[in-house]
């Protein structure tokens, strides 16, 4: 700030939550609130910040095809002694179906924005190991900005081995104020769904 003082941030709550993912859908059931069985839904009003999208959704959302996403090179870095191709990527207002609320409860606005960002991505495996998530121009709030990186890694699951989310974050700077939301991606199960005749 123009004092050049550091603000700290002040802890909310720590939420643990079962999510699952299937049909490229996110389901989100909130298990735990600051370490207690609770039963708040995930997206209650009085919970603090929650966000979704960082398992899949994000990336369906850049690669879909009707999002007519840009891309452009922009370098190469090393990470882990592995080299990494570096991407710039960006979807269109018009394009986009990525849906923000700003306000408070009772006076919120909507309205779907565009977004941009970048990629890194393994040279010789070709899997997204880190990306970050920009909003576009938000008419109903010029001073809105949400950022979101997600670091993935491979995880084991069932025996086999997946490049998986294992940490996001996400930062909301508005007018008054910040927030910000850590997650831990941890305990992978897989589950079949089948059926006999």
């Amino acid at each position: 700030n123009a004092m050049g003082m550091r603000l700290a941030w002040l802890p909310l709550d720590k939420l643990t939550v079962s999510l699952s993912y299937f049909q490229q859908h996110e389901t989100h059931e909130l298990k735990l609130l600051d370490g207690l069985p609770t039963d708040r839904k995930f997206n209650s009003a009085d919970i603090g910040m929650t966000s979704t999208g960082e398992f899949g959704g994000i990336l369906t959302s850049i690669f879909d095809p009707a999002s007519r996403t840009s891309f452009r090179w922009r370098s190469w870095k090393t990470l882990h002694d592995r080299p990494v191709g570096v991407y710039v990527y960006q979807v269109e207002q018009g394009h986009s179906k990525y849906y923000v609320e700003t306000g408070k409860p009772g006076k919120m606005r909507s309205a779907i924005v565009g977004f941009h960002g970048t990629l890194e991505i393994d040279h010789d495996s070709g899997e997204v190991i880190h990306l970050d998530h920009v909003t576009g121009h938000v008419p109903s709030a010029p001073e809105f900005k949400a950022v979101t990186e997600v670091d993935y890694d491979k995880v084991e699951v069932a025996g086999s081995r997946y490049m998986l989310p294992v940490h996001s974050q996400t930062r909301i700077d508005r007018r008054n104020g910040a927030m910000k939301s850590e997650s831990e991606f941890q305990d992978y199960r897989k589950f079949d769904v089948g059926s006999k005749l």
